[in-house]
């Protein structure tokens, strides 16, 4: 619906729809109810997606339950794409609204209507945009920095573990046990 409305003014939009799930077939009713065939696209499911990122401008993604963070999202990021989602799940980690990609209120369509609108009407600034979305993949969500996150996490439970034991044998050592 959001689209719908501002295909007016953007008279190039398109959006491609990769995947498939459970409400296509209500989004195709939906496509064909506004028609707009001809600038929505369907490709199902793809094993492209570097290449399909790449030939996008901004990737767009309303969900409205969260899911964690989308991988989706950080390969997005990755390409160098600016990102509109929701709040939703883990996606504000990510996508930083006016620094990267803009953040939307879930299930509101005027909301998402206006952060697609946001981006679509100013080009160059959704170009720095994607250039920010690729910093911020490299520097936070790269595998090194993963593994460096886990590695702490592993570290800090550990020595919570073996700091605990201690003070267990210290408390049985002073009754005796």
């Amino acid at each position: 619906e959001a689209f719908k409305n501002l295909v007016q003014k953007y008279p190039k939009l398109q959006a491609i729809f990769v995947g498939d799930g459970s409400c296509r077939e209500e989004l195709t009713a939906q496509i064909r109810n506004y028609r707009l065939q001809e600038r929505i696209h369907f490709l199902g499911v793809r094993k492209d997606i570097p290449e399909l990122l790449n030939a996008i401008d901004l990737f767009v993604l309303p969900s409205i339950a969260g899911e964690g963070l989308p991988n989706v999202v950080l390969e997005a990021m990755a390409c160098g794409k600016p990102v509109v989602a929701t709040r939703v799940g883990g996606t504000a980690e990510a996508v930083r609204d006016q620094e990267n990609g803009y953040l939307a209120e879930p299930a509101d369509v005027a909301s998402l209507q206006l952060a697609l609108e946001k981006a679509l009407s100013d080009p160059q600034r959704l170009r720095r945009m994607g250039q920010r979305s690729r910093e911020i993949a490299e520097q936070e969500f790269s595998l090194q920095k993963q593994i460096s996150s886990f590695e702490k996490l592993y570290q800090q439970l550990y020595q919570e573990k073996v700091g605990a034991g201690t003070v267990r044998q210290a408390v049985a050592l002073r009754n005796g046990i």
